[in-house]
């Protein structure tokens, strides 16, 4: 094992220079043995990691057909409800054949008379509240946005312009977060309005 020299230990006090490591891990890249190293791990490490995974696939996916989620679903709850709201309620709004009574927004009542047509447009776009906030978060977990929900502006223009010179994705705006937020509220006003 090789020993470090004093030079070699950075103190946790110093900031790491990530574009030092990025220049080495791109110089790595370049080398004429780069592939052959890709191959040598997936062929020492990949394919014993996929197959070790073969058992515990199976569990997960028999626990998701007996209670409708699996162990690793819990690890990341709003990751798995996160796509399953958003598609439901995309194929809602698509197949739906019936309309709720839904809270006119000037007198905050519900219609009482089923004639009204304007229910049916007034679920549209509660629909669609709904499906723009679910939307976002989408992009938070596909890596496109981060939530910064409690951040100020001034850090989040911060670490965007950062993010942007390393081709990152950037955090949430102030109007994308009140989607969000309504997107929920909306959930839980009209929770027991989803239906079909």
């Amino acid at each position: 094992m090789k020993k470090l020299k004093k030079s070699d230990i950075v103190p946790l006090s110093e900031p790491i220079d990530f574009k030092d490591l990025k220049d080495k891990w791109e110089w790595r890249k370049k080398q004429w043995w780069y592939p052959i190293s890709q191959v040598w791990w997936w062929i020492r490490h990949g394919i014993w990691s996929k197959l070790s995974d073969i058992p515990r696939n199976i569990k997960y996916f028999f626990q998701r057909g007996f209670r409708g989620y699996s162990d690793c679903d819990l690890w990341g709850t709003w990751d798995y409800l996160g796509p399953l709201i958003l598609n439901m309620l995309v194929d809602l709004k698509r197949i739906k054949h019936g309309t709720p009574a839904t809270e006119d927004p000037i007198t905050g009542k519900f219609t009482e008379d089923p004639d009204k047509d304007y229910d049916e447009k007034r679920w549209d776009g509660i629909l669609d509240k709904m499906i723009s906030g679910f939307a976002i978060i989408a992009k938070v977990q596909n890596g496109e946005l981060e939530i910064g929900i409690g951040m100020s502006e001034e850090k989040k223009a911060e670490m965007n312009e950062h993010w942007k010179k390393e081709g990152w994705g950037r955090f949430t705006t102030k109007e994308e977060e009140e989607q969000i937020q309504e997107s929920f509220r909306l959930l839980g006003r009209y929770f027991f309005s989803l239906w079909d």
